[in-house]
């Protein structure tokens, strides 16, 4: 799993989160990021993530590890979701009034949902180019949970991750 510094997170984090040397957490208004070193894999990984505009408990969080070109994208609970998660979840993204993708999701704890999008790059590039974007999540017992996101402005946040895991030919 991927390293975080989630300092604004609360110590839950610790067990799916650990600190590693870093460049120190940035702000971005509205995202976070930092650069770190995963110390299970040794891997440099660049870490962004933004608020929930209707839950600031809940985190979107995206995640690329240079050395396989990878990205994640997560939500994540400071501290559980207020209701139970399904593992795995069905979900609905929404980005800028375009058609909803469905998605499906692994869960962990009630507290973390990695999404598991058939291109994340693809996702992440659509996430640094949009405004605004919901992840609707299907409770167990049927309804829909959204969490709103504020994507813009990604020119710094996003910076890291655009430069090792978004760009063209890498």
């Amino acid at each position: 799993m991927i390293a975080m510094f989630v300092l604004l997170a609360a110590p839950w984090a610790s067990a799916y989160f650990a600190y590693a040397q870093d460049s120190g957490p940035e702000v971005h208004a509205p995202w976070v990021l930092s650069k770190q070193i995963d110390p299970k894999t040794k891997e440099l990984q660049f870490v962004a993530m933004t608020p929930g505009l209707n839950d600031p408990d809940t985190w979107l969080l995206l995640a690329c590890t240079p050395a396989r070109r990878e990205i994640e994208v997560y939500l994540v609970a400071s501290s559980t979701f207020s209701y139970p998660l399904a593992n795995p979840a069905k979900l609905e993204l929404h980005l800028d009034g375009l058609p909803a993708i469905p998605s499906m999701a692994d869960t962990a704890e009630g507290k973390l949902v990695r999404l598991r999008t058939r291109a994340p790059r693809d996702l992440a590039l659509q996430i640094d180019r949009g405004s605004r974007m919901t992840v609707s999540i299907q409770q167990l017992e049927g309804q829909s949970h959204d969490y709103k996101f504020r994507l813009q402005p990604t020119e710094f946040a996003v910076r890291g991750i655009r430069a090792h895991c978004l760009a063209d030919g890498r």
